[in-house]
């Protein structure tokens, strides 16, 4: 006790307090030496528990947008204080960066401007002895590289030629201060492009492919063509994580036809949504800029491809696309400017169904003993027989579906008094839905009689 008394009383006299007096005492003035700061720029989430897997090195890169935490360890005899004691005003801690300043042990600050920040750490004890350290914090933007050349699609590769095709991409991002590597990866399958790694390449250099392309003796280039895909990814070194990643699109070129001034087209045709019971008939047409057909083809698969052949070098030709069975389908054409002894691929022509089933009924006045029937078409994607729904007042009732007729029948006919409220609902594979109309039944002595339809109404 009179130890104690006698530490705060002859404070600066006797021996310095971090923790509290006598034998507990943190350190005494022959220790004053011995304190040490150091600065550790860390991820947001971290908690302080684990120090020793990050570095306190002078220079830290951080992502722009990217939320940081500054933490200041400060320790004596090489013993850590922790947040409390520092906290309980047993050292003055402040921080500076730019013109913000912070008196706590950490903080977390967020950077939306790109450049080179020094983060100053002061720490002052209780004798009036200050430790100083900086921290230089470099802001990048994330890495981008985007494909420049050639345009997706390019057709006119010489396959003799031995100068073959130059690659050129383009990388945003990048900061003075950060290591990056590139990767080039091709394939003549698109799906395998980034499973085939190629070489290492020069991130700031376009990369030159020599050819010629003709090795394999078994394909006539003169009448087909030969597509290679390619990508370049680009990996920049960081500080808080191993690296950034990003990737150029998977883009294609392709060779020419050799020795022929004529072209080729290439036409996928896709159907979006149709049930596979439809038989479908499409008719493509290839017109000039005069609105002369060139050559028509006829095709009965919902997925096939067209090809017309030996095509002069003109432009703005037209190709339109038209099924000649199922009239609800319907596509944009196509223009394209073809070069001479080129093989052109376009982009699919894609029919697509947006008309909603129509019903209506076959007889609109009926015995009693009759079922009900009605006409429930689509001539499109076609309708789906499992979603089809028959309701009467709030009932749904039985029915049978069979080559465009719904019929029904039902004892609640007989109990419409005065009128009875008839739905039919149905969806076809184009998700489209019958309108939202409905009927009115009208139960006689001997007969039942069908009124409508009638805008949208809610069931009684």
């Amino acid at each position: 006790m009179l130890f104690s008394t006698f530490c705060k009383y002859f404070f600066f006299g006797c021996l310095v307090v971090i923790a509290g007096c006598g034998n507990d005492a943190l350190y005494s003035t022959k220790d004053e030496a011995k304190i040490k700061q150091s600065i550790y720029v860390v991820p947001e989430f971290f908690n302080g528990n684990f120090l020793s897997n990050y570095s306190s090195a002078r220079v830290q890169t951080v992502t722009f947008g990217q939320p940081v935490k500054f933490w200041a360890s400060i320790s004596i005899n090489d013993q850590i204080i922790d947040n409390e004691q520092i906290s309980n005003q047993m050292f003055n801690v402040k921080w500076q960066i730019g013109d913000q300043s912070f008196n706590m042990p950490y903080f977390t600050k967020t950077f939306y401007e790109p450049g080179t920040y020094d983060a100053i750490l002061t720490t002052v004890d209780q004798v009036q002895d200050t430790l100083f350290d900086t921290v230089t914090v470099q802001i990048n933007t994330p890495i981008k590289i985007n494909s420049s050349y050639p345009a997706n699609g390019y057709n006119l590769l010489d396959v003799s030629d031995s100068a073959g095709i130059s690659l050129f991409w383009d990388i945003a991002g990048k900061e003075p201060w950060e290591d990056s590597r590139c990767f080039f990866y091709a394939s003549r399958y698109k799906e395998m492009t980034w499973v085939s790694f190629i070489d290492t390449v020069k991130c700031d250099e376009p990369l030159n492919i020599l050819g010629p392309f003709e090795q394999d003796s078994a394909i006539d280039f003169s009448d087909t063509s030969v597509t290679f895909y390619w990508g370049v990814k680009i990996i920049t070194d960081t500080g808080l994580h191993s690296s950034q990643r990003d990737s150029t699109e998977v883009r294609s070129f392709r060779t020419r036809l050799k020795g022929t001034p004529l072209s080729t087209i290439e036409i996928p045709l896709r159907y979006n949504h149709i049930g596979q019971k439809q038989i479908t008939l499409t008719r493509v047409d290839l017109i000039n800029s005069s609105g002369e057909i060139i050559e028509s083809q006829e095709v009965t698969s919902s997925q096939k491809v067209v090809y017309f052949k030996n095509i002069a070098a003109q432009n703005n030709l037209n190709i339109q696309a038209t099924n000649l069975y199922l009239p609800e389908y319907k596509s944009k054409p196509l223009t394209l400017d073809v070069v001479a002894g080129t093989y052109n691929v376009t982009t699919p022509i894609l029919f697509i169904d947006s008309i909603a089933p129509e019903h209506a009924p076959l007889k609109k006045m009926l015995s009693v003993d009759d079922s009900i029937s009605f006409t429930l078409v689509d001539q499109g994607a076609g309708i789906i027989p499992d979603l089809i729904k028959v309701i009467l007042n709030n009932d749904t009732l039985d029915h049978v579906y069979s080559d465009s007729k719904l019929s029904f029948k039902d004892s609640l006919f007989f109990y419409c008094s005065p009128d009875c409220f008839l739905k039919i609902e149905a969806l076809d594979y184009a998700k489209n839905e019958t309108a939202n109309i409905y009927w009115v039944l009208k139960a006689k002595t001997d007969s039942i009689q069908i009124n409508g339809p009638y805008p949208a109404k809610e069931l009684q």
